[in-house]
């Protein structure tokens, strides 16, 4: 194939096209294909995206762009119609390789009009003499290049850009969510199932159908009798964090406290999920994460994957899910760290039917106790400084077992305690006026309880 670049320059001519595309590829040019414009000529373009008019006068041009007063300007940083308006102005109408870099810039855009009037272009170089099917080839060659580079430097762009912190990081005011009528929260519902399966489709989920239930919309590419049961699980524990939080209800059922309903999906494996996370929500999720929880405003999405190990997959599912009520309960404000993880992890115990959660948190943290560990430190551990979950991910045990102690010895004082620190209270603070002790004492005593106790 013959570079378009270091050819531009000695010009295909009418009289001896076939020789002349012999010469270059023997020995190319060393010029770089800059043309000057004598004398240089008044111009007006406009930019990409067409809220940027340029004008000035042009001095050269060549087959990487413009130069001139207004400074120097890619092709591809013309909108389309000046591109067209301005190539042709300059072009030299009876040379071949001209037509050829018409086309070529032109096929470079996401246009299917763009694309038709390349093709023209093509055929134009064609019609002047034989000889240039080569060029055309080399053009359509680099065209596939340029995308390809494109399409990358775009993925690399994203990546750097996607959060590599837990969602749950994200800092909240405690101003308190409004309370929506019937006619809103109906139009919500609608909302979130819009904006759903718009994130849905960027990331190429199969389906876009979901079960709806009282709380939430659930959309799963899991076999159907399969995510039923999941959906069992999801409304259960609903049921179960609403009593402990106290949350009134009509008919039976409790408050809904989501902005519309909240949207769960679920991902029949990993490489779908990790991709709904970089493309529907900005996330760097590490390999072997089962599950996050993204509250983006009001509106709550749970994104999960489908694990092996039906009870280990069935408590992230609904610890996620936890994240999302906490989120919506009085206000976003958001318990200390090792209360937010470990209090959706007594949830998940207590909801998974054969939950593995106490098996696995609870042996964890008692090791941690009876080997010095400090409950001080876990407790002063957070999302924001990075120290959050400590080595091992300690800080998920310690946390699992501090708020099952604090429950079992005041349930409602741990209750009104969440409800303290969701209104704005600072969570020390709250815990001795709200649970009965201070946050000291609670860890001393769940020091001195766990190390003779399991």
């Amino acid at each position: 194939m013959v570079p378009l670049d270091l050819i531009l320059a000695l010009r295909l001519t009418l009289i001896f096209p076939v020789l002349g595309v012999g010469l270059w590829a023997q020995s190319p040019p060393d010029d770089p294909s800059t043309r000057a414009v004598e004398p240089p000529v008044k111009i007006a373009f406009r930019l990409e995206g067409g809220s940027t008019m340029v004008r000035g006068t042009i001095d050269s041009w060549g087959k990487n762009g413009l130069q001139g007063s207004f400074g120097a300007h890619s092709w591809d940083e013309l909108d389309l119609s000046s591109l067209r308006r301005v190539f042709q102005r300059l072009m030299d109408r009876r040379d071949a390789v001209d037509w050829v870099l018409f086309g070529e810039l032109q096929l470079r855009r996401d246009d299917e009009a763009a694309d038709r009037s390349a093709e023209t272009a093509f055929l134009r170089a064609g019609n002047l003499g034989s000889g240039t099917e080569g060029l055309i080839e080399a053009a359509r060659a680099r065209v596939k290049e340029h995308e390809r580079a494109r399409a990358e430097a775009d993925r690399q762009r994203a990546t750097e850009q996607l959060r590599e912190g837990l969602p749950e990081g994200v800092t909240w005011t405690a101003a308190p969510w409004p309370h929506l009528t019937d006619l809103e929260q109906a139009a919500a519902v609608a909302t979130m199932e819009e904006q759903t399966e718009a994130l849905l489709k960027r990331a190429g989920f199969p389906d876009a159908t979901p079960v709806e239930t009282e709380y939430f919309l659930v959309y799963s590419d899991l076999p159907d009798a399969e995510t039923r049961g999941l959906v069992r699980y999801l409304d259960r524990m609903y049921l179960d964090v609403a009593q402990l939080l106290g949350l009134p209800g009509t008919s039976g059922k409790p408050l809904n406290l989501f902005w519309g309903k909240a949207s769960i999906i679920i991902c029949a494996d990993e490489d779908q999920f990790r991709l709904i996370e970089a493309q529907a929500f900005n996330q760097m999720t590490p390999r072997g994460v089962l599950g996050l929880c993204h509250c983006m405003g009001p509106r709550v999405f749970v994104n999960t994957f489908r694990d092996p190990d039906d009870q280990k997959f069935s408590s992230v599912l609904v610890h996620e899910t936890v994240h999302g009520i906490m989120h919506r309960f009085i206000t976003p404000a958001r318990l200390p760290t090792w209360a937010n993880e470990g209090f959706a992890e007594i949830v998940a115990n207590a909801t998974v039917r054969n939950s593995t959660v106490d098996q696995t948190r609870r042996p964890q943290g008692l090791d941690y106790i009876r080997n010095a560990g400090r409950i001080d430190q876990v407790m002063a551990m957070n999302y924001e400084d990075g120290t959050w979950p400590g080595e091992n991910a300690v800080g998920y045990a310690v946390g699992y077992l501090l708020c099952d102690l604090m429950l079992d010895r005041n349930r409602q004082g741990f209750a009104d305690w969440i409800k303290a620190v969701k209104a704005g209270k600072d969570w020390r603070e709250a815990m001795a006026a709200h649970y009965g002790a201070s946050a000291e004492k609670v860890a001393d005593y769940a020091a001195d309880w766990y190390r003779t106790n399991d």
